[in-house]
Formats: structure tokens, sequence, C-alpha cells
């Protein structure tokens, strides 16, 4: 009656299932977050209204070189980082309420201004309720396959561009024999001091040029072995600038600083010579 406390009044229950349900619950974030932090691709999972962002992956950092913090900050720096062309199918493939897998690839630009390729999948995750509430997703970075594809693409025209020049390059070959033969006729049926025959000298000396012409293309088809033999470093050094000067636009200046010395000769291919000097 004055206020004391005579007695203690309680209960004893079982918490054993709900603390294995708490460990296991534990456990579960323990194995997800170990996948998702040590895995190469990007985990993400996106509110489907376009809200908060509610988990990204710390491969989001190395990929898309900015920080996890400001995803959770902003989230639709997510979308601005895509590459313009690439936003409308990106925006769609994360903000669906489709049920369904949906895979992407799309360009993204890092802060310092390098472009990714990445590949992207989706899927919704339903709620008690059957509907849609979140977007969960892997990204991952294919820039370097999307770079072996290319270099494939390229072998292969370049091997196509082959074929069509050793064919052009026989059929030239061809008509040059036939002028030449022609122009040794004319040279014999001439006298020696005829005044036309300083041009068929000329002519004589077009169709070696072009027959060098002929080489080129049949070596870049891969259609004749490499023929090495001496010859003079200075002479083909001009005679592939002679030839870069006629191919460049006239706002490209070349500036030929060769030595004097006329006895540089080389081991080598000449018309090899010229091509490693044209492609540089």
């Amino acid at each position: 009656a004055d206020g004391q406390v005579t007695s203690l009044e309680g209960f004893i229950a079982d918490i054993t299932e709900r603390k294995r349900a708490e460990e296991a619950l534990r456990e579960s974030e323990r194995k997800f977050r170990q996948l998702a932090e040590n895995i190469q691709e990007i985990f993400w999972i996106f509110s489907a209204d376009g809200g908060p962002v509610v988990y990204v992956s710390p491969a989001y950092e190395r990929v898309f070189g900015r920080s996890c913090d400001s995803l959770y900050a902003a989230p639709e720096t997510f979308l601005e980082a895509v590459h313009p062309d690439d936003r409308a199918r990106v925006r769609a493939l994360i903000s669906g309420r489709s049920r369904a897998a949906r895979e992407e690839e799309h360009r993204i630009v890092r802060p310092d201004g390098t472009v990714r390729w990445i590949s992207t999948s989706a899927f919704g995750v339903v709620d008690e309720s059957g509907e849609v509430f979140r977007v969960a997703g892997v990204s991952r970075d294919v820039t370097e396959r999307k770079l072996a594809e290319e270099r494939v693409r390229h072998s292969q025209k370049l091997e196509a561009v082959g074929t069509l020049a050793s064919g052009v390059a026989h059929d030239f070959n061809n008509l040059l024999t036939a002028i030449f033969g022609y122009n040794a006729l004319v040279r014999k049926a001439l006298p020696k001091d005829h005044p036309a025959n300083p041009y068929l000298d000329l002519a004589d000396q077009a169709i070696e040029q072009a027959s060098g012409v002929t080489k080129s293309l049949l070596m870049f088809g891969h259609r004749t072995p490499v023929e090495k033999s001496p010859v003079d470093l200075v002479r083909v050094v001009g005679d592939a600038l002679r030839l870069l000067r006629r191919l460049l636009p006239a706002s490209v200046e070349i500036i030929e600083d060769a030595p004097a010395r006329p006895d540089l000769w080389v081991n080598a291919d000449a018309t090899q010579l010229q091509q490693v000097l044209i492609n540089l």
C-alpha cells in the first residue's frame, strides 16, 4: 500500500528460433556482401519509381570512375554518365516495371572523358502483392571485347581490300607488260637518233614506277614474297616523301632532314620501306 515492490511478475519465452532466423539473416547478408563487393561486375538495385538507389556494389567506382556515395546522393548521375546517344535505351532498361530480364549494350563517359562499353542486364523485383517495386541488375565492362570485335572486323575488311588490290594489281601489271612491249617495238622501229626516243625513255621510267605500285598492291594483299636487295635509304626516303607530298593536304608540311652522304645503303625491300614511311 505504501508503494514498495513486494514481488516480481513476468514470463519466460523460448526465442531460439528467432535467434536462429536473425543469425541466418546476418549470414545471408554477409554472403551477399562478400559476393557483391568482390565480383568484377557492378551489382545494383534501384527503386522502380526512380526513387533512391537501394544498393550499388564497389565495382561501380572502378568502372564508372565515380564514387558510390555520389550515386546514393544523386541517383540521376547514373544516367548522366551514359553516352547521350544511348541514354534513352538505358533509361527504359532501368525504369521499367517488367519482370522479364532485359539486356542492353551501351557506352558511358567517365569523368576523365574516356568512353567505356558496358553490358547491362536488368530484371524486375516483385513485392508481396506481385508488383514490381525494384529493378535489380548487373553491369559489366565489355570494352576489351568490343575492341577485339572491332579489330576482327578491321582485319576482315583489310583482307577483303587486299584480295581486291591483288586482283587489280595483276590486271594492271598485264597492261603494263603490254605497254612496255609496244614501247620496245616502237623503239626498234625508230632510228637511234629519232627525237621521240627520249620520250620513250620517260615512258619506260613511268612503266617502272607503275610496276612498283603494282608490287606494293600485291605485297598489301600478301600475294608476293618480300625480296631484299641493297637499296639507297636516302633515295627511298626521298621517293616516299615525294609521294606523300602529293597525297597529303597542303596544310601539312613535311620537312626532310636526310643525311647528304650518298652511300647509306641497307639490305631491304625498297617498296616495303616506303610503305613503312607512308604508314608512319
